[in-house]
């Protein structure tokens, strides 16, 4: 009965507080006695209670004594789990908040409004109380979807980010777990919280252990999620002595903060710091940073960005915030990084600011440093080594501010084996130096320094320089000291400076280079033996020839180029500014040259070209060329070639010019005058030679004139004397006539008489050529050729060739066509009964000669797309060197497939094809791919290119082969049958014969064990080869080993210090070539052997220069000798 009257007793209870009249009464109860302790308005709606344990409030409010909200909640649920009063023990289940607002503000006075409440909590007795207090424990807190907003009195403008003085989150999801507050502790866990300000700035999730006291806040095990960063830490901390001191945060709360690997994004950190918010780049951080603000320390702090960069440093900062003011140590324990990291440096600037890194720093590869910072911002020293794949550097720096806020700099920088090239130019290879820096930095970031050092090594242009000494001063622009090399290829010695601080640099300097081994220097790497040495005065100003004033010399020039010497005793070029007028002089002892008058080298071609245009204006292309300069270049050159042989002997072999040769020139632009005048006796390129050359070019308004005229002028093997070339430029026409005359035995004259007048169709087209030959006489050894009128036209696209015929009696080439872009349009060219003999004009020097006559035709087409070529030539009674081949046949055209010329061509006497020819031509690099076959062809025309080596060669040979390579560098291949094949070799006067196979390879004759017989019939086995080379050298290597074999059939005439006749047996080699010759000899001379050598003295003789003799008797008797000098000039023999 008692536990039901219980259950009654309890439910009448609950019945009795569901009723609205009990709970309007406890509502009023609970309002008023909380508004009375707050001292503030406070109103729920209704209450409703379950069971005792659980208390529902409905629309909450908190009002704060502004008369502002402070808190209002819809909803909210107390579920209690202990409430003694005698134990003071308070333990609530759960608490949940549903759509809670709750506002905080700061006044001007700098109060927060919740203020009113929290000084509630703080005991105002100063009588230590000895009663227990209340252990307050919630075990749960939610809160949904709820706002918490914090604002202060101060208007701000902030377009983005989060803005501190109107803080507004939305609160998405809290949930708090075990909450206590015992002995002013308050505990708690934050096991999610879901969170958006109104910026954007969204938490996904956030969780860790708190703790609040009055000596400290601190989290535990904190893990925040973001849309872009993850943090991880150990502990957050904040320790203080109460909660006044947050108002100087930066010297009185101590900080100790330990992170996880962490992942910070700068698009997170850009809610807070918005200067940031626009760089796509996250930063992993872990590490533990610990001291207050203005005395902040550092632990293993890693810093990581991008994909490869990562910093690892301990470090301790005194002074924050000022930077300025803050004493800096910073141990970088390891530093590491990629070239491709550098972009990122790019994401922190403007667009038009960015910075554009070479891609030549790929090179520098992993970056690695280890060092420390020591100092203030300004004032520091700074110690590490750098690593990375170009090599390593090392620095011990310090800076100082001195005066007017520059820095003084003062240290060593040291660098090994640091492959500076891959930065700066592939010219430019490793270097290792170290070097003291004593100067100062200034603000606009110039430097001026003294620098002693030494350069252990450095290389360039792949060779390594070695111990070169700097001491000097030393700026971005300017150095002015002392330099010295000391290397075994090269020893300078210079002294003085070089400033290019101003509008115009000014060099200053003297220098000795006694030594320099271009070769070994990598300079000049065509010439083995070229060597440099001069001495070296400058003192002028200048950068271009136009503003150059002053001199150089050069003295005791000595320089060494194919084993030649040119020496020059002096050198001077000195420069000086007459008012308006520049002169320029050059002295030397080959050339003297001086340059007087007004010129600007910039404009100086446009002005010739416009000189040139004012009398072609039908070649102008653009508006520029007729732009009028506004400054007038008019000057005057004189140039005496006085002795310039030891000059092209070294440089231009191919090239001599008589001494005491002259040049004049003048130059007018405004007045449109042109003068060049130009003699010398002699004049020789190759092998074009001009005798008495006299060139005279002269202009007025109206005409331009050129004349050339010589006493003779040769050309290869050909000469024509009184050569004279006269041509007149007027309004787009150039007149031309060349004249010649020849008053030998053969008469070798003719006048060729042109004229060719340019014309626009309209501005913007491409000019047209018109060009008229008059009917024209050449007279060729006696044999008059006729030249009638023809007329050619070139546009852009097509070549007009009208009637141009040549004709000799019956001989006769003819021209005729056009070649353009229509596929219908032919050029037809052709050759009837044309003398072969006529190239032997040219060959005339040589061994090498041709008869015959020429009858065809060739046909040229559609050349700009798919071109067309066919030729059909016949050679009718073809001869070689006086051999005759009989008649030749050539066929030819275009292979469109393989851009080749496909030539066939073959010889044919009677019925027996000698000669056959059948392949490809390929024009746009010279290239051949041929097959030849010979039949039974007579090997006497070797004669012509063996010469200088043997002589009188005659059989036959057949054999296929194969014609690669270019029409500059031909390569054969294939064998060559011999038949009954005899040949005298002319150093040793004696005829072999052989019948036998050799091979070509390349552009060598093989001879592979070749059994040689002499005139009686003795054999020899013979191998080695013949080697045509570049430049018509020869070369060649036999091994010979003969028995009782006819060795030499000499006499005095042929040599005189060696001469008669030698059998022998043994092994003799023969190698050399044209101007070079050497004859190994070991073995025995057989019967019938008579040799001769010439001797001043009637004693006998044991010993000369490349014979023994050898007596039994007096093997070991030395006997007295004159030295005879016997002088062998190209020839050895052993």
């Amino acid at each position: 009965m008692f536990l039901l009257a219980i259950i009654l007793l309890l439910g009448l209870a609950y019945f009795i507080l569901q009723s609205s009249l009990v709970q309007s009464f406890l509502v009023s109860r609970i309002t008023n006695s909380i508004s009375k302790n707050l001292n503030a308005k406070f109103k729920i709606e209704s209450v409703n209670f379950s069971f005792f344990s659980k208390l529902i409030l409905r629309n909450v409010y908190i009002e704060d004594q502004f008369n502002d909200t402070l808190l209002f909640s819809e909803k909210l649920t107390v579920n209690f789990k202990t409430l003694d009063r005698k134990l003071k023990i308070i333990d609530i289940q759960k608490v949940e908040f549903d759509r809670t607002k709750f506002y905080l503000y700061k006044d001007t006075t700098k109060s927060i409004n919740i203020k009113f409440i929290t000084d509630q909590f703080i005991s105002k007795d100063t009588v230590i109380s000895t009663k227990a207090k209340w252990q307050i424990q919630i075990r749960n807190i939610e809160m949904l979807e709820s706002m918490f907003r914090y604002r202060t009195n101060r208007k701000t403008n902030i377009l983005f980010g989060v803005d501190y003085n109107n803080l507004i989150c939305k609160i998405h999801k809290l949930d708090v777990q075990n909450l206590s507050v015992e002995n002013g502790n308050i505990d708690f866990l934050i096991k999610k919280l879901e969170v958006t300000e109104k910026s954007g700035f969204n938490v996904f999730s956030f969780k860790a252990n708190m703790s609040i006291a009055e000596d400290h806040m601190k989290f535990n095990n904190i893990i925040i999620r973001t849309e872009n960063s993850y943090i991880v830490s150990d502990s957050i901390s904040f320790r203080q002595r109460d909660f006044d001191d947050y108002k100087d945060f930066v010297a009185l709360i101590k900080l100790d903060l330990a992170f996880q690997e962490s992942n910070v994004s700068f698009i997170d950190i850009g809610y807070f710091a918005p200067k940031l918010k626009n760089i796509p780049l996250n930063v992993g951080l872990s590490g533990y940073i610990y001291g207050r603000i203005n005395s902040l320390k550092g632990k293993d702090v890693r810093f990581q960005v991008g994909n490869q960069t990562e910093l690892i440093t301990d470090f301790d900062f005194n002074g924050l915030p000022d930077i300025n003011q803050t004493y800096i140590f910073a141990d970088f324990k390891k530093f590491t990084t990629y070239s491709e990291d550098f972009e990122l440096i790019n994401r922190f600037v403007k667009p038009d600011k960015k910075i554009k890194f070479s891609e030549n720093l790929k090179n520098l590869g992993k970056i690695s440093y280890e060092g420390n910072f020591t100092g203030f911002i300004d004032d520091f020293v700074t110690y590490g080594k750098f690593i990375c794949a170009l090599g390593k550097a090392s620095t011990d720096i310090s800076l100082k501010p001195i005066e007017g806020k520059n820095l003084a700099i003062n240290g060593k920088l040291k660098t090994t084996n640091f492959n500076i090239g891959s930065l700066i130019s592939k010219n430019i290879g490793k270097i290792s130096f170290e070097a003291q820096i004593d100067g100062k930095i200034g603000t606009n970031k110039t430097i001026a320094a003294r620098t002693n050092g030494i350069v252990h090594n450095i290389e360039i242009n792949n060779y390594v320089y070695q111990n070169v000494i700097i001491d000097g001063f030393l700026t971005e622009k300017k150095y002015d000291g002392f330099l010295k090399i000391s290397d075994p290829n090269i020893v300078v010695d210079f002294s003085g400076g070089i400033d290019f601080s101003k509008q115009i640099p000014v060099f200053n300097f003297s220098a000795n280079v006694p030594k320099a081994n271009l070769y070994k220097l990598n300079i000049d790497k065509k010439d083995s033996t070229s060597l440099l040495s001069f001495e070296v005065n400058a003192n002028f100003y200048g950068n271009t020839i136009d503003n150059a004033i002053g001199g150089i010399s050069f003295n005791n020039t000595k320089l060494i180029k194919f084993n030649k010497l040119l020496v020059f005793k002096t050198l001077v070029i000195s420069s000086i500014q007459l008012s308006d007028t520049h002169r320029i002089e050059l002295k030397s002892d080959y050339i003297d040259a001086l340059l007087l008058g007004k010129y600007r080298s910039k404009t100086l071609g446009h002005s010739i070209k416009s000189l040139f245009l004012h009398y072609l204006p039908a070649l102008i292309s653009n508006s520029s060329d007729t732009l009028v300069m506004n400054y007038e270049n008019s000057f005057s050159a004189d140039i005496h070639l006085k002795n310039t042989n030891p000059l092209t002997n070294v440089f231009m072999p191919e090239l001599s010019i008589s001494n005491n040769s002259k040049i004049d020139f003048k130059f007018n632009a405004i007045e449109k005058r042109f003068f060049l005048k130009a003699n010398t006796d002699t004049i020789k390129y190759k092998s074009i030679k001009f005798n008495n050359l006299d060139i005279v070019t002269f202009s007025d308004d109206s005409l331009f004139t050129a004349i050339t005229k010589c006493k003779s002028l040769f050309l290869s093997n050909m000469e024509l004397e009184n050569f004279k070339t006269t041509s007149i430029t007027k309004r787009n026409e150039v007149n031309f006539k060349v004249d010649w005359k020849n008053n030998a035995q053969s008469l070798y004259q003719g006048r060729i008489v042109a004229s060719t007048t340019i014309e626009k169709r309209d501005k913007n087209s491409p000019a047209l050529y018109n060009i008229t030959i008059f009917p024209s006489d050449i007279v060729v050894n006696d044999s008059l050729w006729r030249m009638n009128k023809s007329f050619i036209n070139i546009d852009t696209t097509s070549i007009l060739i009208d009637n141009f015929i040549v004709n000799h009696e019956k001989q006769f080439i003819k021209i005729d066509g056009i070649i353009s872009e229509n596929s219908e349009d032919n050029l037809y060219a052709d050759f009837g009964n044309l003398n072969l003999a006529y190239v032997n004009l040219f060959t005339k020097k040589t061994s090498i000669n041709f008869t015959g006559f020429i009858n065809g035709n060739a046909n040229f087409s559609n050349i700009y797309t798919s071109p067309l070529f066919s030729s059909n030539i016949v050679v009718n009674d073809f001869k070689f060197n006086k051999e005759h081949y009989g008649n030749t046949y050539i066929t030819s055209s275009w292979d469109e497939t393989k851009k080749g010329i496909n030539i066939k061509a073959y010889t044919q006497k009677e019925d027996v094809k000698n000669v056959k020819l059948e392949g490809l031509y390929f024009p746009h690099n010279k290239g051949l791919d041929f097959n030849i076959e010979l039949d039974i062809v007579k090997l006497n025309l070797l004669n012509s290119f063996l010469g200088s080596f043997a002589s009188d060669i005659t059989g036959t040979g057949s054999g296929n082969f194969i014609l690669e390579g270019t029409l500059d560098n031909p390569e054969f291949y294939g064998d060559l049958s011999a038949q009954k094949a005899t040949i005298t070799i002319d150093y040793l006067k004696t005829r072999y014969n052989f019948t036998d196979k050799v091979s070509i390879i390349k552009n060598s004759i093989v001879f592979n064990d070749i059994i040689a017989y002499d005139k009686f019939k003795n054999k020899a086995i013979t191998s080695g080869y013949v080697t045509f080379g570049s430049k018509k050298s020869i070369d060649y290597n036999f091994t010979i080993k003969p028995t009782n074999f006819h060795a030499l059939n000499t006499t005095g005439k042929d040599n005189s210090m060696f001469y008669g006749t030698a059998f022998m047996s043994g092994i003799v080699n023969i190698n050399g070539n044209i101007g070079n010759i050497n004859i190994d000899i070991s073995g025995k001379t057989e019967k019938n052997t008579k040799l001769n050598i010439p001797i001043s003295k009637s004693e006998s003789i044991v010993e000369s220069n490349f014979v023994t003799f050898t007596n039994k008797g007096t093997i070991n008797q030395p006997v007295a000798v004159d030295n005879y000098q016997v002088k062998l000039s190209g020839f050895r023999m052993n």
